[in-house]
């Protein structure tokens, strides 16, 4: 049980090899970055986009993160916290008392590097194939919620390749989304019959369909998969594989969704609610997934190794 296991043998098994690209004073992150393909393919990444990971603690980003993705895209600086210093000091302070269960009371601070890697990655795709257009309100938040489903997507996808408790805590440590059930062996079917490429495509389209509020019923589920995959014939066991990883999507808190979305978009001028910003009628949510299917197949494509 992740919850059980001390924090000194924590620290034991997550040691791993020291690489310009990690963060050796953020909890986890050179363990996954060593270990779990997802969250190594977005660093390497989003360092040959120029980006580069910053403690500095003057950035907006830590007054007030939802004003950080712009700030990030203009500077291209990566804002995380040195957390794993503060973790063995309380570690420390008790020797051999303290579990993994003890910091889910009361966890450190969380690094998002790896969300907001996506976002700079999938903001990269989005300028090459359309370009930035700031004046249009649809297309400020088609872009918006595309980047934030390229998020949501690859934190959940990266649980397919986990392989032990402390790379799960890992990923808590360092990614928003934490998972209600197991998401795992879902993930490993879709991923073992489509490979991992197609399967990350899908998830990112389930999620950019829930970040515009789009019930994910299973005829819609069906609907998707035959446009991302038309061409593969789908066993049903694997479509039920991929059926839990669209339920899984669809756990995103969305009274959280509403109140965050719509005022990061008023923040970046898209004025209304919420509801008006992203109503949409059957049509308009066909097109708009055919449209944005080469972006999420690019971005997929640029982070899978």
């Amino acid at each position: 049980c992740m919850k059980e296991i001390p924090l000194k043998e924590f620290f034991e098994r997550t040691s791993a090899p020291e690489h310009e690209r990690v963060l050796s004073d953020s909890i986890g992150d050179a363990f996954l970055y060593d270990k779990n393909p997802v969250f190594r393919g977005v660093r390497n990444r989003v360092f040959e986009l120029g980006f580069r990971p910053t403690a500095n603690a003057s950035m907006d980003y830590f007054g007030w993160p939802m004003l950080g993705l712009d700030e990030i895209l203009e500077t291209r600086l990566l804002p995380y916290k040195a957390n794993l210093r503060a973790l063995k000091k309380f570690a420390n302070a008790r020797p051999g008392h303290f579990v993994l269960g003890d910091v889910f009371r009361s966890f450190p601070e969380r690094n998002f590097i790896f969300h907001e890697s996506c976002h700079a990655i999938a903001e990269d795709v989005w300028a090459r194939r359309i370009g930035i257009d700031r004046s249009n309100s649809k297309t400020v938040v088609e872009r918006s919620l595309f980047g934030e489903a390229c998020a949501n997507g690859s934190e959940l996808f990266s649980y397919a390749f986990t392989s032990c408790p402390e790379e799960e805590f890992s990923l808590i440590m360092n990614s928003y989304f934490r998972p209600i059930g197991k998401p795992h062996q879902a993930l490993k079917n879709a991923v073992a019959a489509l490979g991992a490429h197609e399967t990350l495509k899908l998830t990112v389209l389930f999620y950019f369909h829930v970040n515009y509020f789009v019930r994910l019923t299973l005829e819609r589920i069906d609907a998707l998969i035959d446009m991302t995959l038309p061409d593969q014939n789908i066993s049903a066991d694997v479509r039920e594989s991929i059926r839990e990883i669209a339920a899984f999507a669809s756990t995103l808190n969305e009274a959280f969704r509403k109140r965050t979305g719509e005022l990061f978009l008023n923040f970046r001028g898209v004025d209304g609610t919420i509801e008006e910003m992203t109503r949409t009628t059957e049509e308009e949510m066909a097109q708009r997934s055919l449209k944005i299917l080469p972006m999420i197949d690019e971005f997929a494509k640029s982070v899978i190794e």
